[in-house]
């Protein structure tokens, strides 16, 4: 056979007798049923050489390309043959209409399959192991960051103690400046990274890190020329070194590997939170040796660099390829082109998060300052962990469920849950016990950071809400909505605060900075709505539960302190009366993870154990 008839079915003569076919397919596939073949073979006709597949290349003695194995191309046994033949066709069909990775099939059109919002068993099947992923990857989330934030309570209770409140004031003013530089410079490496269906590529990965290191060497420069008017600005000579000192842990950071993001794509936190613990445990034991030599700053700023070196070397033993310098301009084109409204709504959650510490160091002095960092360490604890969980857990996750056209308003909706229940309960706890805890844990210089934890922890409770649906609004590609309600924050902050502070001097600003917060969940709850998502009635529900125990468990500590117990008494029996309360809430969801955990591991162990049937 020529090679331009290659590919195709052909019947000889040239000319087809009665009740032949000529049937050529897509990409030279024939397709002949057989019971088409034996009829024309039964009518009368001139005498015909049976039909060469193009899979077997017209000779007996070679291998078929579709399932390399040898095909009689004729002879007494033509329909048994024609029968193995039609098996590999239709192996070659299913292979074209499956999808590659990416979602795309091997044509280039997509998979019937991969447009489908039907539950079929095989996509519930891949919901469920995503689900089951997620919720793994939430629970090393909340063990390991929730680790990480319990050493680093530990280690800052030491140093309250090592150091003056001005230290915590200097090193708040210039953590937020530089933490204002990252998020200005915040393309969305990490969430294109996380998003984009080519994020395991190795090009991809490669221009990435380039990227990260050129943006890394421009974040340390800026903060050395910026330093000295900052601090001018602040009248804090101080932050002229420690501006420039403390930002070179940015450039440090530059050379993270990517496996860090990789590993964060597919849901591997257990390696993640192992790499946070030791830095800040590394960090922790950093800043206590040094304060107890040098009662100063330098003491916090030694910490930060040593985390960040802890993080690069160990980031680069994880498992998988390295990491080169390489430029894609189409590649980089479309991560800037997606960063955009990263960077965008970066600068605004940096207003909407970080500007209070700007404000307030206008406002008040240093000392008042490193109290309110203290705060809010305390207050900010159950937000960052559940908003770690929020964006490296949910938002692969909705990620993935949206590039695989599946239901995401039920699993919205389920995942959230338990994030609300524990989010619930520690707000709850921090409403009722934070006077009592800080009388118990601080001395009198301190004691000031229990009410302002209590109206911060007010308005986080509404930051936590809002945390997972800014997450699904980036996973479907639309974080524009999530840069709305960021920017409504932002206005109500610079009303709101200004305004309290005039009415009720520093406890009016903070009671405005947590109006503001409610503000921006509100627009994010109107958002998810009209993009036809449930959760109005979750959230309402979990807010009132939340205010109930928490404004009972404050009126019985209240109680409990005219008893002359103890704030010690008073936090303990507190705090176990208003977990007893969430208890029923959490229970159900704990129980039905435990028995999927169970059940996952019964089949494997009882079919080893099982004897094989006769």
């Amino acid at each position: 056979m020529s090679r331009r008839n290659r590919g195709r079915l052909v019947a000889t003569p040239a000319t087809p007798a009665v009740g032949q076919v000529r049937v050529t397919m897509g990409r030279g596939v024939p397709l002949v049923t057989r019971d088409r073949v034996a009829r024309t073979s039964r009518e009368p006709g001139p005498t015909r050489t049976p039909a060469t597949c193009s899979g077997h290349g017209g000779s007996a003695a070679k291998r078929c390309r579709f399932c390399r194995s040898r095909h009689d191309s004729g002879g007494t046994d033509r329909d048994r043959s024609w029968t193995r033949r039609r098996a590999c066709h239709r192996l070659a069909r299913r292979r074209r209409a499956t999808p590659r990775a990416g979602g795309e099939a091997h044509a280039g059109r997509p998979s019937p399959r991969s447009m489908s919002t039907d539950s079929s068993p095989t996509t519930e099947r891949s919901s469920s192991k995503l689900q089951q992923t997620a919720t793994s990857g939430a629970i090393w989330t909340v063990i390991g960051f929730g680790g990480g934030q319990a050493i680093r309570f530990a280690s800052h209770i030491v140093l309250t103690r090592l150091l003056f409140r001005e230290a915590f004031g200097l090193m708040s003013l210039t953590l937020v400046f530089l933490q204002a530089l990252e998020l200005f410079s915040d393309v969305g490496i990490s969430a294109s990274v996380i998003q984009d269906k080519r994020g395991d590529r190795r090009a991809f990965l490669n221009t990435a890190w380039t990227l990260q290191l050129v943006r890394g060497s421009a974040l340390w420069l800026i903060a050395c020329a910026a330093a000295i008017p900052y601090a001018t600005a602040y009248d804090a000579p101080e932050l002229r070194w420690l501006v420039p000192v403390v930002g070179f842990g940015s450039f440090i950071g530059s050379f993270n590997s990517t496996k860090l993001l990789t590993a964060n794509r597919h849901l591997a936190m257990k390696s993640l939170m192992l790499i946070d613990l030791s830095a800040q445990f590394v960090a922790s034991v950093v800043m206590i040796a040094w304060a107890m030599v040098d009662a100063s700053p330098w003491a916090l700023a030694a910490g930060s660099l040593a985390s960040a070196v802890v993080r690069v070397v160990l980031s680069h033993r994880l498992p998988g390829p390295g990491n080169r310098l390489h430029w894609d301009r189409q590649i980089a084109r479309s991560m800037l082109r997606f960063g955009k409204w990263i960077l965008l709504n970066t600068l605004l959650t940096f207003a909407a998060t970080q500007a209070d510490r700007l404000i307030f160091g206008k406002l008040v002095t240093t000392a008042v300052l490193g109290v309110y960092n203290v705060a809010t360490m305390l207050a900010t604890l159950p937000m960052m962990v559940l908003g770690r969980i929020a964006w490296s857990v949910l938002f692969p996750m909705y990620s993935r469920l949206h590039e695989a056209s599946q239901d995401l308003a039920g699993a919205f909706e389920r995942s959230r849950q338990p994030m609300l229940i524990a989010g619930g309960w520690a707000i709850a706890g921090l409403l009722a016990v934070t006077p009592s805890a800080c009388r118990w844990i601080y001395d009198d210089r301190w004691h000031d950071a229990g009410y302002m934890a209590q109206l911060l922890a007010a308005g986080n409770w509404f930051s936590i809400m809002e945390s997972s649906i800014a997450a699904l609004f980036v996973a479907r590609g639309k974080p524009v909505l999530s840069v709305t309600s960021s920017s409504v924050k932002v206005v109500a902050m610079a009303v709101a605060i200004p305004v309290g502070f005039a009415l009720a001097d520093f406890g009016g600003a903070l009671a405005g900075y947590s109006l503001a917060e409610t503000l921006r969940w509100a627009t994010a709850a109107i958002l998810r709505r009209r993009e036809g998502l449930p959760g109005f009635l979750q959230d309402g529900r979990m807010t009132l539960w939340t205010a109930v125990t928490g404004g009972g468990g404050f009126a019985l500590a209240r109680g409990l302190e005219t008893t002359g117990v103890g704030p010690l008494v008073e936090t303990l029996a507190v705090g176990t009366i208003v977990s007893l309360a969430w208890l029923p809430l959490g229970w159900p969801h704990l129980r039905a993870y435990l028995a999927k955990r169970r059940g996952a591991s019964t089949p494997a162990s009882s079919s080893s154990d099982r004897a094989p049937a006769p």
